[in-house]
């Protein structure tokens, strides 16, 4: 599987930092159980979130995430970290 994302972040709060936006797409090039293979197909997805600031002194963020595919798949994810 090859997976890629691109991510637009902006601050929604700029002095305090505590709240941000997402905007993201992203693919991925197969699907094994659908007996699709590497680069045969590209299943593209978009979204937006929120950032929120858990805790400043380590830069942890709550995230909320709405994303869609193409094919009508769609998904809300929360998470309590920060990848980068």
């Amino acid at each position: 599987m090859i997976y890629g994302e691109a991510e637009y972040r902006f601050p929604i709060s700029p002095y305090t930092r505590i709240l941000s936006g997402v905007l993201f797409l992203n693919t991925t090039t197969d699907d094994p159980q659908n007996a699709i293979h590497l680069f045969e197909y590209l299943a593209p997805g978009f979204g937006a979130g929120l950032r929120v600031m858990f805790n400043k002194k380590i830069k942890v963020n709550l995230t909320i995430d709405m994303g869609f595919g193409l094919t009508g798949s769609r998904g809300l994810f929360l998470n309590l970290t920060e990848t980068f």
